[in-house]
Order: structure tokens, then sequence, then C-alpha cells
């Protein structure tokens, strides 16, 4: 297995998703390739401190307080004119 291959599928290997036979290609993997063996480390370590963030709650009337400053302020917008060259143009 490549580490390209591998990375193809990292995500279904972490959710447990892949049939038993990728599975273990992949584990077989992550015992050769240091690399990539890094790179699950971390990931599964952050998708695990994500699982037991506290749930957020925004206060009451925080949308509308937002919608309202959003609809006082000016916003811009890329508009690509050729490759490689955007403008940003200034919208009232």
């Amino acid at each position: 297995m490549t580490c390209r291959q591998f990375a193809a599928h990292h995500l279904a290997y972490l959710e447990g998703t892949l049939e038993a036979a990728r599975a273990e290609r992949m584990s077989g993997h992550l015992c050769v390739c240091t690399r990539c063996l890094r790179l699950h480390v971390a990931l599964r370590r952050g998708l695990l401190v994500a699982r037991h963030l506290p749930v957020l709650r925004a206060s009451a009337g925080f949308r509308e307080r937002l919608f309202r400053r959003l609809e006082r302020r000016p916003f811009c917008v890329i508009v690509p004119l050729r490759q490689r060259t955007v403008v940003a143009a200034r919208l009232a």
C-alpha cells in the first residue's frame, strides 16, 4: 500500500467502516510507514479531543444581533478577471 492509497481511505479507517481486508492492509502500512503513523495518531487524538468538547450555545438574541451588525457593514467580493488576476470590489 502506498501513502497515497492510505490517505485516500484514512477517514473510513478511522471510522471503522472499511472491509476487513483493506483495514488489515491499512494497519500493515502503519507498521512500516512512520509518516502515515504520525498523521494517523495526530488525527485520532484530534478527533478524540473534538468529540469531548462541550457544546457551545449562543446567547439569546445572538442571531438577530449578528444579522443586524452584518447588514450595517459593507463587504468585499473577489471577482476573477483572468487567470491569476483578481480584484476586490466593494459593494454598497
